[in-house]
């Protein structure tokens, strides 16, 4: 069912792309106006997304993980700034 759906949908962009060049009446719509309808569309839907994402709660403070693990095995914190100073 998939395979056949994504084959019909880009059979119909190629016909409507063709159609397009082929009558001169559509090259302005599918040439300028199209184009400024999927921008407006994207960034509408980009908008959405960040305030949807804006307004989830967080599930934890990032406070709280910082700094509870040592990162590297034989470096303590004072080793690192003693041989960074040198």
């Amino acid at each position: 069912m998939g395979i056949q759906l994504s084959l019909l949908v880009t059979v119909v962009i190629l016909l409507a792309g063709w159609v397009a060049g082929v009558l001169p009446f559509l090259k302005f719509i599918f040439g300028v106006i199209l184009p400024y309808v999927a921008l407006a569309v994207f960034a509408i839907g980009l908008i959405v997304r960040v305030l949807r994402w804006a307004r989830s709660p967080v599930p934890f403070q990032l406070l709280q993980l910082a700094g509870r693990r040592n990162p590297c095995l034989g470096l303590s914190r004072t080793n690192w700034t003693t041989q960074v100073q040198l």
